[in-house]
């Protein structure tokens, strides 16, 4: 049975706070995985000898957090990126095409590759020393072989994703990308930060979106972290705005 032993720095904390840290441990090892039901409040305070109240705290910060989710009458499960798509969007800022009939764009991989990080990348990811990353680029659009309107490039830390190849990438269907890290490698995004400023696109990227140069596009920084607090993606996307609309996050 877990329990709730911790050096005096951790103890420190309120007893909420440490059933949180108990119950994220126990999702990281797999013990419960994405989609999967928790036992019930009292069962859970049961196994950590604390008060019915302390869980129920725990597991509100935790659906806060975004981390489990609950249903109504069902009770409360690991989130799955997979089958919680519309919770990503309450957590980010997206675009919507301008045409209402349109409602899913479709991403394809332009290039894959490992590479030694550099210049803002290595910067921002923190990656150990002598460390690659993936470098994944997809374009977005609309409709199928319609102009682009996003050019997403994403970075990935190796340490996360071990053995990451294109093949994987292509031979599933996920919903969105996290969804892939997260049942694929167990990598589960807690938390993430949008960073957006204007830029100019250039002449290649101009030609796939049907645009004159110049031409403004809305590029947002993304860093996504897990529950430990580590980055595991870092990703730029280059937006379109000409039929496109950027949706602000609550």
């Amino acid at each position: 049975m877990p329990s709730l032993y911790y050096s005096d720095a951790v103890c420190s904390k309120p007893l909420f706070e440490q059933v949180k840290e108990k119950i994220i441990d126990q999702i990281r090892k797999g013990v419960w995985q994405a989609n999967a039901m928790l036992p019930n409040e009292l069962a859970l305070a049961d196994m950590y000898s604390v008060s019915q109240g302390t869980v129920r705290r725990a597991l509100q910060a935790l659906v806060q957090e975004g981390i489990l989710v609950r249903h109504q009458g069902r009770g409360t499960f690991v989130a799955s990126f997979r089958r919680n798509v519309s919770n990503v969007k309450t957590r980010i800022n997206w675009f919507e095409s301008d045409d209402v009939t349109l409602k899913v764009g479709q991403s394809k991989i332009v290039s894959f590759e490992k590479i030694a990080p550099l210049g803002k990348v290595l910067q921002r990811v923190g990656t150990q020393q002598g460390e690659r990353v993936f470098h994944i680029r997809r374009e977005t659009s609309w409709a199928p072989n319609g102009e682009v309107v996003c050019f997403d490039d994403i970075y990935l830390p190796e340490r996360f994703y071990p053995g990451l190849t294109l093949e994987k990438l292509t031979s599933s269907d996920y919903p969105i990308i996290y969804a892939f890290y997260q049942e694929v490698y167990g990598v589960t995004v807690t938390h993430m930060q949008d960073v957006a400023r204007a830029v100019l696109l250039n002449p290649e990227q101009a030609q796939k979106a049907g645009v004159q140069t110049p031409f403004p596009g809305i590029m947002i920084q993304r860093t996504s972290h897990n529950s430990y607090g580590e980055i595991v993606e870092l990703r730029f996307l280059l937006n379109v705005t000409e039929n496109q609309s950027m949706i602000l996050s609550r």
